[in-house]
């Protein structure tokens, strides 16, 4: 990899469903955003700390799926946040504007 060129990670998605949540720059309060960011880190601290109690052994299953319901809970969180705002930029609300992010 050329030296500057950004690394994103990823991971090969083999055909699972995959669950995007589309939102525009502004259509979360800073404050809220925050809040979520702050108590994910948070937990996800509190899970490795655990975790790594038990570092002789490899990650377990049980590790495997309380990382998998933290970033649910990450998104669920994210989700409902944008559902109950009352203010702000609801451009995707217009269908034809959505289509388009959609057909992207």
């Amino acid at each position: 990899m050329k030296e500057g060129t950004p690394r994103i990670l990823h991971h090969n998605l083999d055909y699972q469903p995959v669950h995007l949540s589309y939102r525009l720059a502004g259509s979360l309060p800073v404050a809220v955003l925050d809040k979520i960011k702050s108590d994910y880190e948070q937990r996800k601290a509190q899970l490795t700390i655990r975790s790594n109690e038990h570092r002789a052994q490899p990650p377990s299953k049980d590790y495997a799926r309380e990382i998998f319901a933290l970033h649910a809970r990450f998104e669920l969180e994210i989700d409902e946040a944008l559902h109950s705002i009352k203010s702000g930029p609801f451009h995707l609300a217009d269908p034809s504007l959505a289509k388009e992010i959609i057909d992207s």
